[in-house]
């Protein structure tokens, strides 16, 4: 009878990891903070608000309807006076090329792996240091 042969087990990055790789490659925190990414246009950059016009809506009261356009004016307004600085479609990322950022991700994998194995070797020497000693 011999022994199966099992693959290596894939395992999900933790949760560190993950922040870390967000952090990396999207510019944004385990709490989904983007400071420093997002900022102010200035005033000559202000877009126009444009006018919608109301349409009647069959079940809907006018005030309401009005109400809801009003609503959906102002997000508008607010939100185009913020300008993203990071542009998601780029190649790169935070001025380093994508390329670059994952080769320099996989040298510190391989760095961390490396440190992992030399230390369960010197597990193990500890481990059979105390077997001997009886301790």
């Amino acid at each position: 009878m011999t022994p199966a042969v099992l693959p290596t087990p894939i395992f999900s990055p933790s949760r560190e990891v993950l922040v870390d790789m967000a952090k990396e490659e999207w510019g944004v925190d385990g709490y989904g903070s983007m400071k420093g990414l997002i900022r102010l246009r200035s005033s000559g950059h202000e877009m126009e608000a444009h006018e919608d016009e109301d349409e009647d809506e069959g079940g809907s009261s006018e005030s309401d309807v009005e109400e809801h356009v009003e609503v959906e004016r102002r997000l508008d307004h607010d939100l185009s006076r913020f300008e993203m600085i990071y542009n998601p479609n780029s190649v790169s990322v935070g001025g380093m090329d994508y390329h670059n950022v994952l080769e320099n991700r996989g040298d510190d994998q391989d760095t961390h792996i490396a440190q992992l194995g030399e230390n369960l070797i010197l597990k193990e020497r500890l481990f059979l240091m105390e077997r001997e000693l009886g301790i």
